[in-house]
């Protein structure tokens, strides 16, 4: 009874995964036709400044975050978080910040994601060789 109480609670909880990650998706739709199509018009605005094209390149980044977070809600596993991570400090650095520390702080946090992304994938490689490695030695017992 329990086993069939976690499984029907298992298949409940993919289903609200699906649905948030489809409000997601309308909210990157959304955002694409409130910001980006008037972004692009603005751009060919007179202007003096380039608050134009950072308001569009923010809009740009919105939507990829988005579509950064749906493809996490679909798939969760580390290398999708630590890409999305990469995509918010990216985007902080460049639309938000103008003090060269913080710009600093967001390169040292990138390079430190990146590796720790490099890394997970070392790991996991090893220890895929590991695993084979092992099936095959116990191939080799088989009579």
């Amino acid at each position: 009874m329990w086993k069939k109480l976690t499984a029907k609670l298992q298949r409940w909880l993919e289903l609200c995964e699906i649905v948030v990650a489809l409000l997601v998706g309308l909210g990157v739709v959304a955002t694409l036709i409130t910001y980006l199509l008037p972004g692009v018009l603005n751009l060919f605005r007179p202007s003096t400044g380039t608050e134009h094209f950072l308001e569009y390149l923010e809009a740009i980044f919105n939507l990829v975050v988005g579509l950064e977070f749906m493809k996490l809600l679909f798939h969760i596993n580390s290398e999708n978080v630590i890409e999305v991570l990469v995509i918010l400090i990216s985007r902080h650095m460049i639309i938000e910040t103008h003090a060269a520390m913080d710009i600093f702080l967001c390169t040292v946090s990138i390079v430190l994601l990146l590796l720790l992304k490099a890394g997970l994938r070392w790991i996991k490689h090893l220890s895929m060789e590991k695993f084979h490695k092992i099936m095959v030695d116990e191939e080799e017992h088989l009579p």
